[in-house]
């Protein structure tokens, strides 16, 4: 999916590793949900 692919390259920007990046976005990914909405819950669910 293009959002998660989106998020995911959102978070590797941010310093996180791909592997990480991935898994992060896996645990939460809705296919109703956008690219931004994936990268704002990942980091949420990162705290």
């Amino acid at each position: 999916d293009d959002a998660e692919q989106e998020a995911v390259a959102a978070l590797v920007a941010l310093g996180y590793k791909p592997q990480e990046a991935s898994r992060m976005v896996s645990k939460i990914a809705r296919p109703d949900a956008s690219s931004e909405t994936l990268i704002r819950e990942a980091l949420r669910a990162a705290l």
